[in-house]
């Protein structure tokens, strides 16, 4: 994150979120008219102090004194509900921008290509969508608030003063960029030391969650003594950080509270001995406080410009995933037919993630209609990609891919994936109950069919409980067993098992596999295996390596013909051994 101030860049990113209110731009607008009913203290102050110091060396008594600034105060009552009215017309219109930018965010996230999640880019992307109320929070709260003051109190001040006296004008317009320069220079040091700070404490954190983690192995091999010097040395490392940031904190506000609060006195005193204006000392009073109303603004202002700095970041960040390609998509122009046609074909596909990096090579496979084809091979092989390349996630360079005789190339997305049920390695479930997992694409729940697929998944819990944050409350076999009831529950004429047993234990997965074989008999059925055993029972297995098929067979045919498939399969069942 660069320290430079970027002035326009603020600006350009606030002009582009005010949008996101849509219809609540004018009543945000006026809410903040009547926001600045508050800033009138500001300005009825002096003005009172003026009337005040006048009465006073008037001789007036108590009553004619109350008499002269009541009404002053009576405005300040009247004003007091016009300006509740206008924070909270404000503060409703910046939360409809945020709930506007937060729909946008997810929505465009949803559709973007599932490459702008597998790569370092998820990172991003799942920053900039937990930075949403950050970026529209420059609308609410203090940093707008202070924007606002320094408008009306700088420029308000300015103008009287220019009526009144030129040189007090000139005079605040020059210490007030003095103070700003100051501020800015100021805050941009006390930014790097901040998240010096928060890189200290950060490691600091990090220590303490490996020394936690790790206590049984510390405790068994004596290193109590160790970490415990690691861990004071970090967190001596993040106290001098954190020193050095207060410091400059202190040292920053201190400045500047300086410079604002010391203004009226020094402009009283330039009144009085500089520009001989001590025979009206009421109006040097007023003339003084307008003065210090000025640096008041600008202070102000560079503080927010600070807060701004960082919630544009995060509004650049929104603005850099919103900007990020959506998925191509295409309109459907052919209607798969799995009754006569091969359920999936791949007709010489190549393909490739990088340029001249080539995943697979010339891949042809058939896929009939109740097969259950396996395809296996070490890691790196390009198993995987078929599946992804199958699901629409990738494009092949060149070749088809078919689903039901029907082009892929020719099928829209959502129709593509309608054609597919998927079990994948981990089961991927969601806060919610085991019926809602299961049911997650349909808009209606059928609990008689959800049932049935549990059962038919040997999962005898109740549909109504709850899986906790992403299936915790479950083990791993109960989650791929609603993985499994979640796929039989949307019934698509081809089933996906991507390594759906790998993750779990050979007893568990011996279950599982039984249940898998029992529910799928008869469907159309493609899978990646890791664990050979599970799939000796294939009407079809493919033996890859580095992106080609070498092997095409049965289980006892590829054993009998002594390749690569019997290689793989003796070295495994050795290694399990």
């Amino acid at each position: 994150m660069s320290n430079k101030m970027n002035y326009l860049g603020i600006l350009r990113v606030m002009a582009r979120n005010f949008r996101y209110m849509k219809g609540k731009r004018l009543q945000f607008l006026v809410g903040g008219v009547l926001g600045l009913g508050s800033l009138a203290v500001g300005f009825l102050i002096p003005y009172l102090y003026e009337q005040l110091m006048e009465l006073v060396e008037a001789g007036a008594g108590y009553g004619e004194i109350l008499g002269a600034i009541g009404p002053a105060f009576g405005v300040l009552v009247l004003l007091m509900p016009l300006v509740c009215l206008g924070s909270w017309w404000q503060k409703s219109s910046a939360n409809f921008a945020t709930a506007t930018m937060q729909r946008k965010v997810f929505g465009h996230t949803m559709r973007l290509p599932v490459s702008a999640l597998e790569t370092d880019r998820a990172d991003k992307v799942i920053r900039a969508t937990a930075n949403v109320r950050s970026a529209t929070s420059m609308f609410t709260g203090y940093t707008m608030t202070m924007v606002f003051k320094f408008l009306v109190y700088f420029c308000g001040g300015f103008l009287v003063l220019l009526w009144l006296d030129w040189r007090y004008a000139l005079l605040g317009v020059a210490l007030s960029a003095v103070m700003f320069w100051a501020a800015t220079w100021l805050n941009i040091r006390l930014r790097a030391l901040e998240h010096k700070a928060l890189s200290a404490d950060a490691s600091l954190g990090g220590v303490l969650m490996d020394l936690v983690g790790n206590l049984p192995v510390a405790k068994l091999f004596g290193l109590e003594q160790t970490l415990s010097h690691k861990y004071s040395d970090a967190g001596e490392a993040a106290y001098r950080c954190r020193l050095s940031y207060k410091v400059m904190r202190g040292t920053t506000d201190g400045v500047l509270d300086f410079l604002s609060y010391s203004a009226q006195g020094f402009a009283i005193l330039l009144g009085v001995w500089a520009l001989g204006l001590a025979q009206d000392f009421p109006s040097l009073v007023y003339l003084a406080s307008m003065f210090s109303l000025m640096l008041t603004g600008t202070r102000d202002l560079g503080n927010a410009v600070m807060f701004l700095q960082t919630t544009v970041v995060n509004a650049q960040r929104v603005e850099e995933l919103l900007e990020q390609p959506l998925e191509a998509d295409r309109q459907t122009s052919a209607q798969p037919d799995f009754s006569t046609r091969p359920a999936v074909e791949f007709s010489h596909v190549d393909f490739s993630y990088l340029p001249g990096k080539q995943v697979l090579h010339d891949v042809c496979l058939t896929v009939e209609p109740g097969q259950m084809v396996a395809i296996v091979g070490g890691s790196g092989c390009g198993k995987t990609t078929l599946i992804k390349l199958l699901e629409g996630f990738y494009a092949a360079d060149s070749g088809e891919i078919f689903v039901g005789g029907a082009p892929i190339s020719q099928l829209s997305n959502h129709d593509l994936r309608g054609k597919l049920s998927y079990i994948p390695q981990d089961a991927q479930l969601s806060s919610g109950t085991i019926a809602q997992n299961v049911a997650l694409s349909q808009a209606k729940l059928d609990a008689v069919r959800v049932q049935d697929c549990l059962d038919q998944a040997s999962l005898f819990l109740e549909s109504d409980t709850p899986v906790g944050e992403g299936g915790s409350g479950l083990s791993g076999g109960q989650a791929q067993r609603v993985s499994i009831a979640r796929a039989l529950y949307r019934d698509a004429p081809v089933y996906l098992l991507d390594e759906a047993t790998s993750s779990l234990d050979s007893a568990t997965e011996k279950q599982l596999q039984h249940t898998i074989d029992t529910v799928l008999q008869g469907k159309t059925v493609l899978v990646i295996a890791h664990r050979l055993s599970t799939v000796r029972n294939a009407h079809k297995i493919v033996y890859m390596e580095q992106g080609r098929i070498l092997e095409t067979g049965t289980h006892e045919e590829l054993l009998a013909l002594g390749g690569g498939y019997a290689r793989l399969y003796h070295s495994r069942k050795v290694f399990s051994r």
